[in-house]
């Protein structure tokens, strides 16, 4: 049996540059955003590691993401954004 790692909304690969280490089998990253996703693929050289450039809901549709590239990004317009940095 294989042991996977799912980070959903993996931002710039934060989590996943912490569950790295340990002995999982594959890490899936679930990320919308195309500027994080670069950031992602930039920042590992690991073959574990699968990003998959979409999010997850509910249905299957396109979303406009507000304050893309933010740790506060969302679909939902209403939400505060907690951070107004980009790296």
């Amino acid at each position: 049996m294989s042991k996977m790692f799912w980070d959903i909304g993996a931002y710039n690969g934060d989590t996943a540059g912490v569950v790295v280490k340990y002995s999982f089998d594959k890490i899936h990253c679930f990320e919308p955003v195309k500027l994080n996703n670069d950031k992602i693929e930039k920042r590992f050289n690991d073959n574990r590691i699968i990003i998959h450039r979409y999010g997850l809901l509910g249905e299957t549709c396109d979303k406009i993401i507000f304050n893309p590239g933010h740790i506060g990004s969302s679909v939902f317009k209403e939400k505060k954004n907690i951070d107004d940095s980009t790296e």
